[in-house]
């Protein structure tokens, strides 16, 4: 919380790495999609009139190509993809602003912390943790 409010924070998304084979005159569709949906690509590989294209591209932009690559290619194409891990979130600002999170709202999971002093503990709000702890605080 205290990161998020100091814009230390980094949403992360998850992407894959994909592999997509379409003939060459489906080449400049192909990769303005992966433009489109924020991905990034390796140099095409031409094979006898058949373009492979490796590259990453955000899970949640490229969910549905695999139909459109069948679409275009009448069937023809492939694409390949598996998860690659998590990388900064494309789209921060309007996931963050589309989710509307109140955190301090979110009663069941408060932003709170819970101190302990004399075999009891306590609450402590969010914004108090740096004045409170007993060691220092490293935001």
């Amino acid at each position: 919380m205290m990161a998020r409010e100091q814009g230390q924070s980094q949403l992360l998304e998850p992407w894959y790495a994909f592999q997509l084979t379409v003939a060459g005159d489906q080449v400049g569709r192909a990769l303005n999609d992966i433009q489109q949906m924020h991905g990034d690509f390796d140099s095409p590989n031409d094979v006898a009139g058949m373009v492979t294209i490796s590259g990453h591209a955000p899970v949640a932009e490229m969910q549905d190509y695999g139909q459109q690559v069948r679409a275009y290619t009448h069937g023809r194409g492939q694409f390949d993809c598996v998860v690659d891990g998590y990388r900064p979130c494309h789209n921060q600002d309007e996931v963050v602003a589309a989710a509307d999170y109140a955190p301090v709202s979110d009663l069941d999971n408060t932003p709170d912390s819970v101190f302990c002093a004399h075999g009891a503990g306590y609450p402590v709000p969010w914004d108090e943790v740096p004045r409170m702890a007993h060691v220092d605080y490293q935001s």
